[in-house]
């Protein structure tokens, strides 16, 4: 009972959206927007950040980082407003595990910001599986491409670049998506 109305409220706000991306591949070199949605699942993720970050300026791109708490990342409340804080500092939105509804519906002032930002030139989504809270937040933010490293069960993905052992990081699944891209686009 509780999966049958769980499904029939995830229904409702998914065909809410009703968000179409472009399945052309982007030229990489005339990116300047891009949103990354990161289900953060342990301690070693967390650690990646900066590394993330560093990517994005690397490239000269403007990012918008949405991160979502999944699991027990944090032991004590108090690290999590500390990561809270150090997000706030590096303009990384953050959504904590208590901001999701139990259907997996994120609220907050996050969620209502980052569906009022202007068009993104794309969305990658990097999470092991298919998460609802992911694939509302990037099914909501305009973008013309999105892409993934999961099969989505409730949206769809422009492009769907599978994370393997060869790809440990999300520093790593970036480059190497970014790499694809290129090399798509030269054929």
């Amino acid at each position: 009972m509780f999966a049958f109305l769980k499904n029939i409220r995830r229904r409702r706000r998914m065909k809410a959206l009703e968000v179409s991306h472009i399945r052309v591949f982007p030229n990489v070199e005339e990116l300047e927007r891009v949103a990354l949605v990161w289900r953060m699942e342990n301690q070693e993720e967390v650690a990646q950040l900066d590394a993330v970050l560093d990517f994005f300026k690397s490239a000269k791109l403007e990012a918008t980082v949405v991160i979502v708490e999944h699991g027990k990342i944090f032991r004590s409340k108090a690290a999590r407003e500390e990561f809270s804080l150090l997000c706030d500092d590096k303009g990384v939105m953050f959504i904590p595990k208590d901001e999701v509804k139990w259907y997996g519906f994120p609220k907050g002032e996050v969620v209502k910001q980052l569906f009022h930002e202007p068009q993104y030139d794309m969305c990658v989504c990097i999470c092991g599986s298919s998460d609802f809270t992911v694939e509302y937040l990037a099914s909501g933010i305009k973008s013309n491409f999105t892409a993934g490293m999961f099969e989505p069960q409730w949206c769809n993905f422009s492009f769907i670049l599978k994370k393997g052992s060869f790809l440990p990081t999300a520093q790593e699944y970036l480059v190497a998506l970014f790499e694809y891209m290129r090399k798509m686009n030269q054929e």
